[in-house]
C-alpha cells in the first residue's frame, strides 16, 4: 500500500487521500467526526447485498415479470431438501462485530428457502432460464452443465457488483479515527477496492460471454469434468472462481502476467443416483484444463477429499447436512471452519498448498464414474 502524508497548507490544496475534494471539505476534521456504527455497518450491507435486479441480457421493462424473486443458486427441491433438518441446513458466516477479532466463521442453522438465494433474477427469466436445471434430472447434458456454470457466474457477479458498491461508505470508516489511523484505512480500503473493481471488470467479461452463449443456445464451447458420486453429498454448492493454483501447488495463471484470469465454474448437487460434483468452463483454458489434470490424477477414494477441499477453500456458497456437521467432532469442525475462513482476507495472498492433501478425510462418498470432453490423460 502507498504511504500518504497529511497536508497542512492551504485550506483549497487536494485532499491527501486521493478523493478529489478539497482537503477543507475532505479529512480535514475527520477525526472529531462521529464514528461509524456497527448498525450504519449492518443496515449498508444489507441494502447493498439486497438490492433487486434481473441479470437476464434480456432484461427490460417489457420482458421481465416486475417482480425479483429470491433465485436459489444451490437447487432447493432435490437439493437442499436432501440434506436439510426440518428444512433447515448450516451456513457458515460471520458476526460483523467479530470481524477484526480474527475469530473464525461459526455454522448456524438457516431455512432452504433462504439458503443460497440473491436477489438478481425476475421471476419470468429464471423460470425460463434455469427450468432444464430446475425441474429435469440431472442427465449431465452439455445445456444441464452451462446453466448450472451461468448461475454460478450470475451469483460471482451479483455479489461483487453489491461489492464494489461498498466502497464510497468503506472509505468513510475513519471517522472519528486518528491521523494515521485514517492513512491505514484509506490505503487499505484503496488497495482493496482496486482489486475488487479488477475481479468485476473480469466478471463482467466472462458474463458476457456466458450471456451470449445462452442466448444462442450454443453450448459447443463448453468444456467439463463431471464426477459422479454414489451418494448425495454432504455439502451443496455453486460458484465460480478465477483458478491461481492446481491441486499439486503449482501456478496456473499469475495475475502480474494475465489481462483476463480464467475463470472455471463449480457445482456440488444431488441426482437421480446420488451426487455429482461439476467443473466447467468456456472456451479452451489451459489454467483450467492444467487445475483439471491435477484433479484427474487422484485415485477415486482421494478423489471425494479433494472435492471437500476445493469447494471449503473456494467459495462462501456453500451449504452443509445437520447431521453430518453434527457427527463431526470438534476439532474436526474446527479444520472445516478454517478452510471456510481460508479466502476472508484477500489481502494475504493465496496460499499455493491449499488444495494439497492435508491427509483429512472426513467425507464417506465414493466415486462411480468420471465424465469429461477434455483431454485430461
Amino acid at each position: 500500500m502507498v504511504k500518504r502524508r497529511r497536508h497542512r497548507k492551504s485550506k483549497n490544496i487536494l485532499c491527501w487521500c486521493g478523493s478529489g475534494k478539497n482537503y477543507s471539505d475532505c479529512h480535514k476534521n475527520r477525526e472529531n467526526e462521529l464514528p461509524v456504527t456497527l448498525q450504519e455497518v449492518v443496515g449498508t450491507f444489507k441494502k447493498t447485498w439486497g438490492k433487486e435486479y434481473c441479470l437476464s441480457p434480456e432484461a427490460n421493462e417489457t420482458t421481465c415479470s416486475g417482480q425479483i424473486v429470491k433465485a436459489h443458486t444451490v437447487q432447493k427441491n432435490g437439493g437442499l431438501s436432501k440434506i436439510a433438518r426440518k428444512g433447515h441446513v448450516y451456513g457458515f458466516r460471520y458476526e460483523l462485530s467479530d470481524l477484526e477479532k480474527g475469530k473464525l466463521p461459526t455454522a448456524k442453522l438457516m431455512g432452504i428457502n433462504v439458503a443460497s438465494t440473491f436477489t438478481g433474477f425476475c421471476s419470468y427469466h429464471d423460470n425460463l432460464i434455469f427450468e432444464p436445471i430446475e425441474k429435469q434430472p440431472f442427465q449431465n447434458s452439455l445445456q444441464q452443465i452451462f446453466l448450472l456454470g451461468y448461475r454460478a457466474i450470475s451469483l460471482e457477479f451479483f455479489s461483487k457488483k453489491a461489492q464494489s458498491e461498498l466502497r464510497s461508505f468503506s472509505l468513510g470508516l475513519d471517522k472519528g479515527k486518528s491521523v494515521e489511523e485514517q492513512i491505514y484505512v484509506q490505503d487499505f480500503v484503496q488497495t482493496y477496492y482496486a482489486g475488487v473493481l479488477r475481479g468485476l471488470n473480469e466478471l463482467q467479461y466472462h458474463k458476457t460471454i456466458y450471456d451470449q452463449a445462452m442466448l444462442s443456445s450454443d453450448f459447443s464451447k463448453v468444456y467439463y469434468y463431471t464426477i459422479l458420486l454414489d451418494q448425495t453429498p454432504d455439502l451443496m454448492c455453486s460458484g465460480a472462481i478465477q483458478v491461481d493454483y492446481d491441486f499439486n501447488g503449482k501456478i496456473l495463471q499469475d495475475l502480474a502476467t494475465v489481462n483476463i484470469r480464467d475463470v472455471v465454474t463449480f457445482s456440488l448437487i444431488s441426482s437421480n443416483s446420488g451426487g455429482a460434483a461439476v467443473f466447467s468452463w468456456l472456451g479452451k483454458s489451459l489454467a483450467c484444463l492444467n487445475l483439471i489434470k491435477s484433479l484427474h490424477a487422484f485415485s477415486d477414494s482421494d478423489i471425494p477429499h479433494a472435492i471437500l477441499r476445493f469447494c471449503l477453500d473456494s467459495f462462501e456458497n456453500v451449504y452443509v447436512s445437520p447431521y453430518w456437521w453434527e457427527s463431526l467432532d470438534s476439532q474436526q469442525q474446527k479444520l472445516v471452519l478454517k478452510r471456510a475462513d481460508y479466502r476472508s482476507e484477500p489481502w494475504k495472498g493465496t496460499d499455493p498448498n491449499s488444495l494439497k492433501d492435508d491427509g483429512v478425510r472426513i467425507v464417506k462418498w465414493k466415486v462411480i464414474s468420471r465424465d469429461t470432453n477434455c483431454s485430461v490423460v
